[in-house]
């Protein structure tokens, strides 16, 4: 083989491997894309507390979360709660929330502890068309909330 030769099948395999690469790029960049286009967007809209209730010599104050999704739609799944202070009710999950839509759900205190007191954390899990996953952590005390981070589940 002559040096010309050795030259212009170093050029093809290089090129060969370019648009390899170009190709793979591009479907992960579609990939990207397409997940971006289905992803639903939460944002907790408010935390409102309303006057509770008395059972027995208890008084059960109530937090009332407001969960507003601004991207595409979301099936919510599944609601964690890490708290020693309140309850979580009215559910109703498997739910979805189109875009714009919203989902109420609400908390009961489990002791004597004045509601604004209670701490909480709230994971969110909920999926999207293409049934990826997401978690969205609340962290929050009394009627002060938010959300405070949004990771895929792998």
């Amino acid at each position: 083989m002559d040096v010309i030769s050795i030259v212009i099948t170093a050029i093809a395999a290089l090129t060969a491997v370019g648009i390899l690469y170009v190709n793979v790029k591009n479907r992960q960049d579609s990939r990207k894309q397409l997940k971006l286009s289905v992803k639903p967007n939460l944002w907790l809209n408010s935390v409102s507390q309303s006057n509770g209730y008395q059972r027995g010599s208890h008084f059960k104050g109530e937090l009332n979360f407001d969960i507003l999704n601004n991207g595409e739609t979301a099936t919510m799944l599944e609601l964690k709660l890490n708290s020693n202070d309140v309850l979580l009710h009215n559910l109703h999950l498997p739910r979805d929330i189109e875009n714009g839509g919203k989902w109420f759900f609400s908390s009961n205190t489990k002791g004597q502890k004045s509601v604004q007191s209670c701490e909480y954390e709230i994971d969110i899990i909920y999926s999207d068309k293409l049934e990826n996953r997401y978690l969205s952590k609340i962290k929050g005390k009394g009627t002060y909330a938010k959300i405070v981070e949004t990771s895929e589940i792998k």
